[in-house]
């Protein structure tokens, strides 16, 4: 590193000018690089409104027309030696461009005349300018006609006039397609290959610097203000670190000056990345976005934008590779590329490979560490890197006495080592693992990475230092804990986040007012706790409380603190998790804790709208609520928080579209939505919501068959799509659904006969198949599902938690089944007053279905005298006496008793009214009496949520639900809530 320039800081003025590129300094360039005081302040004024600010007083103090001897022509700014100066119409970091009639030639023209406030250097890099252009003579590179000076010795140059919009513009507005964008960056590949066989290299390609001409479409290449020939050895420091950071090759934001064509064809890449994807791969601070530059693989444009085909995305990707030796040999294979693509013929280019990305990796972290033939190699080679920066640590702090400057250097340098091996090590850990993980049979592979990665790690986590070291012991200590959680080494990962919870506390209290420090032992405290708390353990619970409380003392100082802000919503995740395990049906707990922590999703959201964790745990916490707001009745809260979890998913899928977690959760927050519109009595567009949700998890299923979990969404999928069927009275379609997820959750307990939950939704989904079956008369099929289920569950002991489930099931599997005895016109050896209820009420359902009789059939009334029951009168009004004299039902059967009554009501006059239409207005008004006022003693008996999802989207009632009668009583039920 190079010694700290002896200075004083430049004022806040200067370091504006810097950033507006109005003033350009090598001696404040190198104090920069060197002073921390000065890059923070960069950092600030950066993201900043100063910085327009100061341009626009810039602009409003600057009298342009100084330059300008006085106007020919009334209402001109000026003239200049034969040229008549309009009006500006433009500026940059070197000049100010305007609009000019060339009064000899009779042409419009466009004049630069070098900026204000610019040092000598400046004006030797704008005459150079002249120098470059005037030497190219290309379709698509702006030419230079004439250079000069105006009055007060201000150099300018003159040009042809461009009208039509820049790149940029083009790229901000939409005004073309990425067709079109490609080929005028294969234009520009022309324009530069020219510029480079004269041994000229534009080092400042970007968007704003190619100019869409109007006239002919052509794109061309303007301002070489940067540009110099192949071994001019006058280019500057300043020149060097001048530019724009969104598009310098990392070897230019490294500061080297021997810049050859590749870092043009490095910016031109980046521009094409812009022009596929709406915005340049790397943003942020200056500071910021050169490291990114240097060290950051951007994202494939394809996974920005899908649009984007897969062979340009490889073209794009080549030539933005970090090391020149891997990018393009030259400018022209690069536009040659551009050019197959658009013919439709193969491109050259190559996705690179795992190992060479991470072999690319090496060449750029040669400290880190060194080139292998493997990724495990890879992996274990970071380790022996990781030894040698402990050395050079402990080395430096020996010699700390005698030589402070440079021990210091040493020991920041070794911390920097160890954290880029940490960060290697996390990131080949994640991709990989994220890859292999799409196919289950790569789990022993899995395995070796992390083992790898865990030793790794454990030569890091060694190190005892000071506080910037033990920072890094405690990252190490923590990610080897999730690893071995991840790989269900519990006991492993207990002991090395025990460990890094006694460093991150030492840190704390030794440093108790350190913001960092604080927010450093909340993390450690809750992520020990998410790994328990991720298997149902509440052994860690009071320390993610701890964490919560830790994170809300650093955001309650530091408000846009981002990272401490980030790990306060995932607490806030993981509490919203607790309080559902413990809530014991209490889901308006959840909704109260999720309602009150939205403002920090917001603004977390707001602080950094590009981070893919945010908008992660943003959707699970809406998810969350959502789901607590249906399972308390209120469906159009829940879809309004679904809507919400929607939005943040796909903007997690923006950045990245292939991730299986991120897929599915966007799969299961669909299949909430429908079920909270199926609760609205928006069945259509239920089971729309359901289907697509149900294509989409099918395809992840069919990705990796033997992976459990994406097979058992399918079947849940499918399970709730059933009910929705069956409400709408679609029984074909419900009992598909229902034995489709039988068939599910049977090869899933072949594989793995011990898993529980999966046997008890099995029992779940056997008893709904039935449930759809007996009311569809399919009373044989009903006999097999009832069978099955007791099958089952023999000989099987199941856990407390889901005995209550399992008797509800085994009970209300016998009672369907006496009831298809009953049915079929025989007498079951055993019997209840359940089974007897809902067969009487099935048989009374039959014999209205299309009839215009209240008389009960012969059937029916056969079938009371099996049951020895008493029944008073033939018709269905006793009928329905009868059913309301049972005592002591199961709730399958006495939750349907009311909505059965009104239906068998509602059917008969609906049938009468079609039959006989005013004739019998009178009986029909009678029996929709009837149906309303059992409606009514419904209502009674059970809040009006859980009432409006039973009526309102019962398929029998649909014509009920239209009369007067009805709407006026529905009215006052609503209005009494």
């Amino acid at each position: 590193m190079n010694d700290k320039i002896e200075m004083a800081c430049p004022s806040r003025n200067d370091l504006l000018g810097l950033l507006d590129e109005s003033l350009v300094d090598a001696d404040i360039n190198r104090h920069i690089s060197t002073c921390e005081v000065c890059q923070q302040t960069l950092d600030r004024l950066t993201d900043s409104a100063d910085l327009a600010n100061y341009r626009d007083v810039v602009v409003e103090n600057n009298d342009r027309s100084r330059y300008f001897d006085p106007p020919i022509t009334e209402g001109d700014l000026g003239s200049l030696e034969g040229l008549a100066i309009e009006r500006l119409i433009g500026t940059g970091g070197m000049g100010d461009v305007f609009l000019a009639r060339d009064l000899n030639l009779g042409r419009k023209v466009a004049v630069k005349v070098l900026s204000c406030r610019q040092s000598h250097e400046s004006t030797a890099r704008f005459l150079r300018e002249a120098k470059s252009a005037a030497k190219l003579k290309h379709d698509h590179v702006v030419s230079v006609h004439s250079t000069g000076r105006t009055s007060d010795g201000t150099p300018y140059l003159v040009m042809p006039l461009i009208e039509g919009l820049s790149l940029k513009e083009c790229i901000v507005k939409g005004r073309a397609d990425f067709r079109q964008m490609t080929d005028w960056i294969r234009q520009i590949a022309l324009g530069l290959e020219a510029a480079h066989s004269e041994g000229m290299v534009h080092r400042d390609v970007k968007p704003g610097n190619i100019l869409l001409d109007a006239s002919d479409g052509r794109a061309k290449l303007t301002d070489f203000g940067l540009a110099r020939s192949l071994g001019d050895e006058t280019l500057t420091h300043a020149d060097v670190l001048t530019g724009t950071p969104q598009y310098m090759s990392p070897e230019q934001a490294n500061g080297e000056t021997e810049l050859g064509p590749a870092t043009d064809i490095y910016s031109l890449g980046i521009t094409l990345y812009e022009c596929l994807v709406g915005t340049a791969p790397f943003q942020g601070q200056p500071l910021q976005i050169l490291e990114q530059h240097r060290s950051t693989t951007p994202l494939r444009p394809s996974r920005l934008s899908r649009q984007v085909p897969h062979d340009l995305d490889t073209v794009c990707m080549k030539a933005i590779a970090k090391l020149p030796s891997q990018r393009y040999a030259s400018v022209a294979e690069f536009g040659n590329d551009l050019q197959r693509f658009l013919e439709g013929r193969p491109v050259l280019a190559r996705e690179s490979t795992s190992l060479e990305k991470f072999l690319m990796w090496c060449g750029r972290n040669r400290t880190v560490a060194t080139l292998a033939g493997t990724t495990l190699l890879l992996l274990l080679t970071l380790v022996v890197a990781s030894t040698i920066s402990a050395w050079r640590l402990r080395s430096a702090n020996a010699e700390i006495v005698g030589e402070k400057e440079k021990a210091t250097s040493a020991e920041k340098l070794a911390v920097a080592d160890r954290n880029a091996a940490i960060a290697a090590l996390e990131t080949v850990v994640d991709s990989l693992y994220e890859e292999l993980a799409d196919n289950a049979a790569s789990i022993q592979t899995r395995e070796q990475v992390i083992n790898a990665a865990i030793d790794g790690l454990e030569a890091i986590s060694k190190v005892d230092g000071d506080m910037k070291s033990d920072r890094t012991a405690c990252r190490a200590l923590m990610r080897i804990g999730d690893l071995c959680f991840l790989k269900g080494d519990q006991a492993s990962g207990e002991l090395n986040y025990d460990d890094a919870v006694k460093i991150a506390r030492t840190l704390h209290t030794t440093h108790p007012d350190d913001l960092t420090a604080k927010r450093e032992l909340a993390t450690v405290l809750g992520r020990f706790a998410a790994n328990y708390l991720r298997i149902g353990n509440v052994k860690y619970v009071p320390l993610s409380d701890e964490a919560t409380k830790l994170l809300k003392e650093v955001v309650e100082k530091e408000p846009t603190d981002f990272d401490a802000l980030l790990r306060l919503v995932v607490q806030h995740d993981q509490q919203m998790e607790q309080i559902r395990f413990n809530a014991n049906n209490e889901p308006q707990k959840v909704i109260d804790y999720g309602e009150s922590i939205i403002k920090d999703i917001k603004q977390v959201i707001q602080l950094n709208s590009g981070n893919r964790s945010a908008y992660e745990t943003a959707q699970k916490i809406h998810f969350n609520i959502g789901r607590g707001y249906l399972e308390s009745s209120q469906p159009a809260e829940a879809a309004e928080h679904f809507t919400q979890a929607k939005v943040y998913i796909d903007q997690a899928l923006i950045q990245a579209p292939k991730n299986v977690k991120l897929l599915t959760s966007a799969a299961i927050i669909e299949r909430a939505h429908g079920m909270a519109l199926a609760s609205q009595a928006r069945l259509d567009d239920a089971i729309d919501y359901y289907q697509s949700a149900l294509g989409k998890l099918k395809r992840l299923a069919a990705a990796d068959p033997t992976n459990a979990m994406q097979q058992q969404h399918v079947a849940n999928t499918q399970t709730i799509a059933s009910l929705t069927y069956m409400q709408e009275g679609r029984f074909d379609e419900a009992a598909d659904a229902s034995a489709s997820a039988v068939k599910i959750f049977e090869d899933l307990l072949e594989l793995n006969p011990d898993n529980e939950m999966a046997r008890v939704v099995l029992v779940q989904t056997r008893f709904q198949l039935a449930g759809i079956l007996v009311v569809d008369d399919q009373l044989d099929e009903v006999e097999l599902a009832c069978k099955q289920i007791r099958l089952e569950m023999e000989g099987k002991k199941f856990a407390a938690n889901f005995l209550p489930a399992i008797n509800y099931f085994r009970s209300g599997a016998n009672i369907i089944d006496h009831t298809a005895v009953w049915l079929k016109g025989n007498r079951p050896s055993e019997s209840s007053s359940s089974d007897q209820c809902l067969a009487l009420l099935l048989s009374a359902r039959r014999d209205v279905r299309d009839s215009t009789t209240n008389q009960l059939s012969a059937e029916t009334l056969s079938m009371v005298e099996r049951m020895e029951l008493k029944l008073e009168g033939t018709n269905l009004e006793a009928m329905v006496t009868l059913i309301n004299g049972f005592e002591g039902l199961h709730p399958f059967v006495g939750g349907q008793v009311k909505i059965g009554e009104a239906a068998l009501y509602g059917r008969l006059a609906e049938n009468i009214q079609e039959a006989q239409g005013a004739a019998g207005k009178q009986e029909v008004d009678w029996l929709v009496g009837k149906s309303v006022a059992a409606i009514e003693a419904f209502a009674a008996q059970m809040p009006v949520a859980q009432l409006k999802e039973k009526v309102l989207t019962n398929y029998e009632l649909k014509w009920l639900r239209g009369t007067d009668a009805f709407q006026t009583a529905w009215q006052k039920i609503v209005d009494s809530e």
